[in-house]
């Protein structure tokens, strides 16, 4: 038919509608594709009924004419290009005056093409302007559900277009409805997140949104629970299938441990999470996300817990021993909730409190003393048996000559069955003192799980831990199901070469063994293969230690602490990792060596898996407010909050008269950001940020900071502060003066009697 613009002004005649309608759609189809020039309606009718005379008509006009545009818009080239449709009716009285509706068989479509294109069609500007198409919106809104970001789906889809149009690579790259801007996949993304997670930073709770993907989790296999019972108050329980399945495991059922972190998402929701250890390292039992960070709200999340699941501790309602750090609230929710279960302390965090309270200047411990008094306070916490443990606390009274930390740290004494080691060859803690798998997990999530960026919503998060995080856990378990970790092997032949071969072993009865001392004559171990228990220093806790790992190497009796070194541990964590229906046989687990008939695996945790399983918890609440709040805490704090606002008003006379635009645009945009927070965590983010915006004003104020792009373009290592850095070259005899930073290792902040630093890297 020819290129448009030369058709402009003419006329072309079609036979019936019924036969003609694929051809015209796609000769429309391919006369737009040909211009690569987009289109608006300008009015539009379909299928009239009664008098009118026309089955369609519908008009065309260029994308960038004055139609709906500003005066001055870079859209707006006036372009008076239009294309119209017309396709009548046959009828008795439409061909009365029609002449080519008379013939046989009627003309009645009609196809007018007007005026001509006022702009370049095939340059760069005018393909940038192109409007997005609608199977490139459904391109990126799969990128989206696939979890790219904005940035990793515009570099995917451009390498993409770049395979697919080898010879036409440039013009692809220009074109917008193919190739959309930045800006525009932006918008995409902003309006994909609130379909899918609702709207954030809004009075409105994200519950509402994720409660309509509720019947979406339940056919994925996820127990997602919400627990609302008012508006102020809302608790998220998540258990996904290798969740599910760690809940059978013996292990859950003798430590667990417990932590949360409040800065995951915009909107500052709690995530507490509750782990147990496995071979293949800490899993968790559950994910917990609540509002709250306060007494009430910890004891809210974990009764829900032991609500919906209630045998979720290795198929028992209670385990033997929660390790938490030393937050009031957490452990005084634990202690109401399951009353007896054992809490012990984090070693480390314990160190790293005394270390930090000895270095801190209000304290006034002189620097020289500050080592002494925590090795004294160390020898107390580590002390192995009675003796050494009264012979310790004994020392440091005599030793320590600081009456407000003999106070301190005698205070601290009245809680001894929390941090002592003394006091914890009770239970099997299989050798675990520090909290460090709750630590690790937090970091997992937020470096790889959510890639240090904040989650959209609380909506949202829910998504990254059901998917994202269940796709990790999965990867990281077979690693060591398919034996791709050194460690496991590692650990068990270091232990084995600290026994001598010709060491005796002396079978008691069935599990229970006497092994020789490797370094004392004439003393003996008692080992429990049943139990995973040795009478040795090391093994007193449960864990796996040298006599244990040689009675497993000449007995081959199995332990059920013991490294994942047989096919046996390799199946069980294959069944962790995929369940019994996804998961290789057996046989597909054994090494070279290795025999059927030896140390066979245990039905009890394959039927378990097997079995479905209901979702629990609750709902609360996160800010480590204490609830210990009397009176006269309320009463400090209202007249603080009165105090505010006669400062506020004071700050007001003094700069009313003077402020001018200035001021009062300063106060339309401090009105419009305290407008935002619209939750308890927000609105304490954004008074932290100020008290920090004071005091760098107050430590800064003499001084004439760079420009943020001199500290942008500073190699790695040098300080991101706004001081100006020292410039030039060095004498030639002067040293380097540069020092690498202390590593965040408790030991090494005591040894170089520094504080112990606080990370907050961009690693």
């Amino acid at each position: 038919m020819g290129r448009p613009d030369e058709l402009a002004g003419s006329h072309m005649d079609i036979d019936s509608w019924s036969d003609t309608a694929g051809w015209l759609l796609g000769w429309l189809l391919g006369w737009l594709l040909s211009w690569l020039a987009a289109w608006l309606v300008g009015c539009q009718r379909w299928e009239f009924l009664g008098r009118e005379k026309y089955i369609f008509h519908k008009k065309w006009a260029c994308h960038l004419s004055s139609q709906n545009k500003k005066e001055g818009s870079q859209r707006n080239r006036k372009c008076p290009l239009v294309i119209d449709i017309l396709v009548k009716k046959v009828t008795r009285n439409t061909q009365k005056n029609d002449s080519y509706l008379k013939k046989s068989p009627p003309l009645q479509g009609k196809i007018t093409i007007t005026g001509q294109h006022s702009h370049q069609t095939d340059n760069y500007k005018a393909l940038n302007l192109l409007r997005i198409s609608e199977e490139t919106k459904e391109i990126f809104n799969e990128y989206f559900n696939n979890g790219y970001s904005v940035a990793n789906a515009l570099h995917a889809h451009e390498a993409q277009l770049v395979l697919k149009y080898p010879q036409e690579t440039e013009y692809v790259r220009c074109n917008a409805s193919v190739n959309p801007l930045p800006r525009t996949v932006y918008h995409l993304h902003k309006i994909w997140l609130k379909s899918t997670y609702g709207i954030a930073w809004s009075n409105k709770s994200p519950i509402e949104k994720l409660k309509e993907k509720l019947d979406q989790y339940k056919q994925e296999g996820i127990d997602v629970i919400i627990d609302e019972k008012d508006s102020s108050r809302w608790c998220v329980l998540i258990v996904t299938p290798i969740m599910k399945r760690a809940h059978s495991l013996p292990e859950a059922s003798e430590i667990i441990f417990t932590d949360s972190t409040a800065s995951c998402d915009a909107e500052n929701t709690v995530v507490s999470i509750v782990l147990t250890a496995t071979k293949g390292g800490a899993v968790p039992l559950c994910v917990l996300l609540h509002n709250r960070q306060d007494t009430a709200g910890y004891i809210r999340a974990y009764q829900m817990l032991a609500q919906h699941k209630p045998n979720c501790f290795g198929k028992k309602s209670c385990p033997e021993v929660f390790m938490t750090d030393d937050s009031v609230q957490e452990k005084d929710a634990l202690a109401t909730v399951w009353p007896d279960a054992i809490q012990y302390l984090c070693h480390f965090h314990v160190g790293q409190a005394e270390w930090r309270w000895l270095c801190e200047g209000k304290n006034q411990v002189d620097i020289d003393e500050r080592q002494s008094f925590i090795r004294l306070f160390q020898q107390i916490m580590y002390a192995v048996n009675t003796e050494q443990y009264e012979e310790a606390k004994e020392n440091f009274m005599n030793s320590c000559s600081h009456e407000k930390y003999q106070d301190r740290v005698n205070s601290f004494l009245k809680r001894e069955r929390e941090w002592a080691l003394i006091f914890r060859n009770e239970t099997l803690n299989r050798g675990h003192n520090t909290n460090n798998f709750s630590e690790a997990s937090i970091r997992v999530i937020k470096d790889i799980v959510l890639g240090r960026t904040k989650a959209y919503n609380s909506c949202a998060l829910v998504d990254y831990i059901s998917h994202v995080w269940e796709d990790h856990m999965q990867r990281r378990i077979l690693h060591y199901a398919y034996d791709r970790e050194a460690k496991p092997r590692l650990v068990y032949n270091k232990l084995l070469k600290r026994m001598p071969q010709e060491t005796k072993i002396e079978e008691i009865e069935e599990g229970l063994y006497m092994v020789q001392s490797a370094e004392k004559e004439g003393l003996s171990y008692e080992v429990n293969s049943l139990v995973g228990w040795c009478s040795c220093q090391s093994g007193r806790s449960g864990h796996f230690c040298k006599h244990q790992a040689f009675v497993f190497s000449k007995c081959g009796v199995g332990f059920p602490n013991k490294p994942a070194v047989t096919f046996n541990d390799r199946y069980k964590l294959g069944l962790l990792a995929l369940g019994p229906e996804k998961c290789p046989k057996i046989d597909f687990f054994k090494d070279f060596d290795e025999e059927n008939d030896t140390h066979m695996i245990e039905n009890s945790f394959l039927q378990d898996i097997q079995m479905d399983q209901d979702i629990c918890q609750q709902e609360q609440d996160t800010r480590e407010i204490s609830e210990h709040q009397g009176v006269g805490d309320t009463e400090r704090r209202e007249k603080l909050i009165n105090e505010l606002k006669a400062q506020i008003d004071r700050l007001h006379d003094v700069v009313k008269d003077e402020g001018g635009d200035t001021y009062d645009k300063v106060l339309e945009t401090l009105v419009s950001r305290l407008r935002k927070p619209a939750t308890p965590g927000q609105v304490m983010e954004t008074m932290i940020r100020w008290k920090a915006a004071s005091l760098v004003c107050s430590r800064r104020r003499g001084q004439i900071k760079v420009l943020p792009g001199a500290i942008q373009r500073r190699k790695a290592g040098k300080s991101r502060g706004a001081g100006r850095i020292r410039a030039g070259r060095p004498p030639n005899n002067q040293p380097k003066t540069s020092k690498k930073p202390l590593p965040r290792i408790l030991n090494k902040s005591i040894v170089a009697n520094k504080p112990h630093v606080k990370t907050h890297s961009r690693k």
